[in-house]
């Protein structure tokens, strides 16, 4: 325990980012539930679907590069 009233402003800063280090975690596990479901979809895909879709993204990045 302190009785520091500096420390203790130092203590009530850090709690109050409790709420934006929540949110940020819940969107952090929304897009990773995303991203798992991606990858699910994509396993889901006959080879020639997956095979294009490969073309089309490797075409887009190189385009970007």
């Amino acid at each position: 325990m302190t009785d520091d009233p500096d420390m203790a402003a130092v203590l009530f800063a850090e709690i109050a980012t409790e709420q934006a280090v929540i949110d940020q975690l819940a969107e952090g596990t929304a897009k990773l539930r995303r991203i798992q479901q991606a990858k699910r979809d994509l396993a889901l895909l006959d080879p020639s679907a997956l095979r294009a879709a490969l073309e089309r993204r490797h075409a887009s990045l190189v385009e970007g590069a």
